[in-house]
């Protein structure tokens, strides 16, 4: 094992024997939250920036393309930001914003001709955007004479900050060349995610900017007067809202196994939480489902949108699937044109430059296989291109405008699905590494797991962990929301919970109540308790009697962590005498964490079951999800239907 980058930790592991593979990464560090909250203050969900917007909501764009920190407009680097003009009884200034992963960018321009040392430029942040002059408050001030630049966080006193190259000033009046006003000067700096004390930058946090002139005391700002408090900063969004495409395989052979009844409830599960995420004062969020198949006796495609892209429904929402308009089960002899799915995904979420951010989740069971005049499918056969010209797959050249990502799931056993083709998508359309972009599956619960987790980029969110009903888990100081869902393979089995709260091993347990709950025990079978800022300690999800509520199949925690972990496998079949290679990438408060065995342990654990007998007499009595025992059985031969 050996770490082979600073922010991802690669391991590679040499098998000589069938194997099954499961992975425990056990990290021990200080957690904080950073989850934003919903607060009653308005900001116009159509306000993206610009001459039109509000005076107090801009979002801050990620367009493509780097930014280079020399305090002039190089390039075309600020080209398409959103930007805000600001004046007061002639005092002039500009401000342009910029978000780059977990990176925002600020070139400020001043129209102040007198030089200063002390003139300065005062960045404040409310990250968790509470409205309120509370510890995770942080201002950063920039001075003039570039020298003597201060950060203070939570009201406490001025410390020095150091930015280095994450900072450059261009000055008119000591022949520098800063842009807008000639004769002024200009600062551009970076602000991360690690400067702001977060892991990822919240989607919505509270700002405010003011400029003064220390000859003159003359001083603008955005807001305009400037706020005397958070309470009435502008909002500050760092995310454009959500369209979200599921795009499911209606062929013949998704009948078989219950593999559509389990793709349908993952769909559902997933909704459900998008419903409980769903931040409606800020963001208006959208989600849909396509369907793709192939009528094989009239030749002819079947694809269609059952539920086009529509808001996200308020929570709790049930049955998603099934409510109108429903999507229909597949039928008999139907085949697999992956093509035309991807292309209705297309269709439906739009290929032009919007201020949206697109996905699609894709999931099939099965080879592409229609139209035969797009067999092997290959990207010139699809309706959008986001590298068009480049004829092969393989992942787009760097600065590739990706307007839509497609993260893929294979459902099914490995030789009865085109994982190649899906990994090839998935490079293509910028899926996520991490997460569930990818993974062979029939397990319900395991499809659940990977769909909620195709979410965590989009909304700063963690699943803290994952793991059969009743099981404790813990909470650390400064979490500012929890979400615990318990699911139930049998939606009749699922029953309401309370959740239960101690900090200290031989404490009492005490119960904690739920700020939002809900059951749907009909078709989809999940019970919710949301607790917004929980008291650190452990906790456990127990029935109406305080026991442990081990009846649920799955329990999920969702927490918006200081601390994100995620690994991944090497996307390609294993055989004998393989290498796997696995990745883990951690960052704690924005910082890639590397192992200090005195300061900051990382222990990561990898356990490997190792069968005694031939390859054959083991996979025949073992599940392909997880090598447990099962009666024996012979490999199911793909069928026609697929």
């Amino acid at each position: 094992m050996k770490a082979q980058m600073p922010n991802h930790l690669q391991f590679s592991l040499h098998l000589q024997r069938p194997y099954c593979l499961i992975i425990f990464l056990l990290l021990f560090l200080t957690l904080r939250n950073v989850f934003a909250d919903q607060p009653t203050a308005g900001c116009p969900l159509a306000a993206v920036g610009g001459a039109g917007a509000a005076n107090d909501c801009y979002t801050v764009t990620p367009l493509s393309g780097s930014v280079t920190i020399d305090g002039i407009l190089t390039g075309i680097e600020w080209t398409g930001a959103p930007s805000k003009d600001l004046s007061t009884a002639g005092f002039q200034a500009k401000v342009r914003f910029k978000r780059s992963g977990n990176n925002l960018y600020f070139l400020v321009s001043v129209n102040d001709t007198g030089f200063n040392a002390s003139d300065r430029i005062e960045l404040n942040f409310d990250p968790f955007h509470n409205h309120a002059t509370t510890t995770d408050d942080i201002t950063f001030l920039i001075k003039r004479g570039n020298a003597d630049h201060q950060k203070i966080s939570g009201g406490g006193p001025p410390v020095a900050w150091v930015p280095g190259a994450g900072l450059d000033i261009e000055d008119g009046s000591t022949g520098g060349a800063p842009p807008d006003f000639a004769t002024g000067w200009a600062a551009e700096v970076t602000i991360s995610a690690s400067d702001l004390g977060m892991s990822d930058l919240s989607v919505i946090m509270g700002f405010s900017l003011l400029v003064t002139n220390q000859d003159t005391s003359d001083q603008t700002s955005w807001p305009d007067p400037f706020p005397a408090s958070p309470a009435t900063w502008a909002n500050l969004k760092t995310r454009y809202p959500i369209e979200y495409m599921i795009v499911l395989d209606q062929s013949g052979s998704m009948l078989d196994q219950s593999k559509w009844d389990n793709a349908k409830k993952a769909a559902n599960f997933m909704a459900n939480a998008m419903a409980i995420l769903r931040d409606a004062t800020y963001f208006e969020d959208k989600i849909g489902v396509v369907t793709f198949s192939w009528n094989n006796a009239a030749n002819a495609d079947q694809t269609t949108i059952p539920k086009p892209l529509a808001p996200v429904p308020a929570f709790p929402l049930g049955n998603y699937a099934d409510a109108l308009p429903a999507v229909s089960p597949p039928l008999p002899n139907y085949y697999t044109p992956i093509g035309k799915g991807l292309d209705a995904a297309f269709t439906a979420l739009g290929t032009g430059v919007e201020e949206t951010q697109r996905v699609a989740l894709f999931l099939s069971d099965g080879l592409h296989n229609r139209p035969v005049t797009d067999v092997p499918l290959q990207p010139s056969h699809l309706n959008y291109d986001p590298c068009n010209g480049v004829a092969v797959w393989g992942v787009c050249p760097a600065g590739t405008d990706h307007r839509i990502q497609v993260n893929t799931v294979a459902l099914g056993q490995d030789w009865g699905v085109d994982t190649a083709l899906l990994t090839n998508i998935k490079n293509r359309f910028a899926g996520q590494q991490f997460g569930s972009t990818y993974t062979i599956t029939t397990n319900v619960e395991d499809l659940k797991e990977f769909f909620i987790q195709s979410l965590d980029d989009l909304y700063q969110m963690n699943m803290a962990s994952s793991g059969p009903g009743g099981t404790e888990f813990s909470v650390n100081a400064g979490e500012r929301k929890l979400i615990v869902i318990l699911s139930w393979t049998n939606p009749a089995g699922a029953v309401t919970f309370n959740l239960q709260q101690k900090v200290n091993p031989g404490d009492p347990w005490n119960n904690v109540a739920c700020n939002v709950s809900a059951v749907e025990n009909a078709t989809v079978g999940y019970a919710i308790c949301v607790v917004n800022n929980p008291p650190a300690g452990t906790w456990r999800a127990v029935d109406g009697m305080g026991n442990p509520l081990a009846t649920a199949d799955r329990q999920f925690v969702l927490l918006d962590l200081n601390l994100r972990a995620r690994f991944a496998i090497d996307q390609k079949v294993h055989g004998t005498g393989l290498d796997i290679i696995l990745t883990a990438d951690l960052d704690e408060a924005g910082v890639p964490v590397t192992h200090d065995p005195v300061n900051r342990p990382v222990k990561v654990t990898v356990t490997i079951k190792r069968p005694g007998e031939g390859f054959g007499t083991y996979v025949s009595v073992r599940t392909p999800d997880n090598c447990e025992p099962r009666p024996p059985s012979q490999p199911r031969l793909p069928s026609r239907q697929i």
